[in-house]
């Protein structure tokens, strides 16, 4: 079965300046008005640079917030400086891509990570509950003060922030531009390797010339990394191979429970990344969704941040769950003109809600067979939140597949990456102005 939905859209322009203006979705599912995006002459605005995974912020140890150790509260928020920490630059920064993990939480709850001195969305970045450690990759743009605000809704938990890159304004260092693909499965342990990674091992995996990644020109890739039946504790690390391991996680994980989470690597001469387990055994899948390239003969590639916003929930009235086999497409549109005349692909955070049996869900461009690559898996009860980079279909949706049971979706968008069709703003243009209402 599929079903059909128009997303919620916020508004972003880029500017001759390469200003980026954003208005909030509307409040009610419509579909609303987003305009063309162009794109300015503007060097390097939206070009990835990633760094070693860095640690930025701890409330346990207090890295981050002056050495004073505090977890944080619900109803309060905390803002963290990221510009000039970890190898971020100091300045000429839009946007910061993270691995954010919640431990020792006390109650349920959820995180929300939002540019410093805006209001504070409704979208939400992770999920957990009481005495749970959930990661997720996190892209998030900047405030004007280089920080970022995080906040919780109750009880207290500690947050570990793990900076992994960063896009540029348009006077920022040259970097990469990203491509998606559908994806696709690079690895699973548990077919035709069929060893579990032990405890301390480390596994190179080859990621140049497979899964739709060109065999060359490649400076990095995004793949989502999936730990299953790990028999204890413990976290895996996922790092380039011509540097030492990092003291950095991608996700952290518990016996029994299967953890997903996105991760974006830089991409070394030999194609080679590492991933190393901390503790006990486990299964490994990993599935490519993108690369980056430093390809400038288009406009393809630019990340354009947004203000987090939230493209649907099937908690509310008009969606309900997504059942066994059912598929639910989200159009990117407005007033019948396609994201796809300038955008290429989104960047949503993906959350399974109110799970009835195990399984996975698939994001994957519309219009196609449902691909062999899962964004996020889970078990009954279970709460999953994920962040997923997917193309948009030549039509303007993306897909989400549930495998088995019944399963509510929640969609929160962070931004979106142009297309070769992305045209250039001619300097004697005039800038685009957001319509307004």
């Amino acid at each position: 079965m599929k079903r059909s939905v128009q997303g919620f859209f916020a508004v972003v322009v880029l500017l001759l300046s390469g200003t980026v203006l954003m208005r909030n979705a509307p409040a009610a599912m419509a579909v609303s008005d987003v305009p063309r995006v162009a794109v300015a002459a503007v060097d390097s605005f939206g070009e990835y640079t990633a760094v070693t995974p860095t640690r930025v912020f701890d409330t346990r140890d207090g890295t981050g917030q002056f050495g004073v150790a505090a977890a944080l509260t619900g109803g309060t928020s905390r803002d963290v400086q990221i510009t000039g920490q970890g190898g971020v630059p100091a300045t000429n920064v839009s946007s910061v891509v993270m691995n954010v993990t919640a431990t020792n939480p006390t109650s349920e709850g959820w995180l929300r990570v939002w540019p410093s001195g805006t209001r504070e969305p409704a979208a939400s970045n992770l999920n957990f509950v009481a005495r749970q450690t959930v990661p997720n990759l996190v892209t998030v743009q900047l405030g004007g003060n280089g920080a970022v605000s995080v906040s919780t809704l109750t009880g207290s938990v500690d947050v570990i922030f793990d900076v992994v890159g960063s896009y540029s304004t348009e006077a920022g260092a040259p970097g990469g531009r990203f491509h998606a693909t559908t994806p696709a499965r690079l690895l699973d342990t548990r077919n035709g390797w069929g060893l579990a990674l032990g405890q301390g091992s480390t596994l190179g995996l080859q990621v140049l010339g497979v899964g739709g990644v060109p065999t060359t020109g490649v400076i990095g890739v995004a793949v989502n990394v999936t730990v299953t039946e790990p028999t204890s504790s413990g976290f895996l690390t996922v790092w380039p191979s011509d540097v030492a391991w990092p003291l950095a996680s991608n996700l952290n994980f518990v016996a029994g429970v299967t953890v997903p989470n996105l991760a974006i690597v830089r991409v070394p001469a030999n194609g080679v990344i590492n991933f190393l387990n901390s503790a006990g055994s486990l299964h490994l899948i990993v599935d490519v969704v993108g690369w980056y390239d430093q390809d400038r003969t288009s406009e393809a590639g630019r990340f354009i941040p947004m203000e987090p916003w939230r493209g649907f929930d099937t908690r509310e009235a008009e969606f309900g769950a997504l059942v066994a086999h059912d598929a639910l497409q989200l159009w990117f549109n407005d007033a019948g003109q396609s994201w796809t005349a300038w955008l290429g692909s989104v960047v949503l955070n993906v959350t399974v809600t109110a799970t009835t049996a195990t399984g996975f869900l698939t994001v994957y461009p519309g219009n196609q067979a449902v691909p062999l690559a899962s964004s996020l898996n889970f078990v009954p009860g279970q709460t999953v939140p994920n962040l997923v980079m997917v193309a948009m279909s030549s039509e303007g949706d993306v897909e989400f597949y549930n495998s088995a049971g019944n399963t509510h979706v929640v969609v929160d968008c962070f931004g979106a990456f142009t297309n070769e069709r992305a045209l250039p703003v001619p300097m004697a243009a005039s800038a685009l102005t957001p319509p307004q209402g």
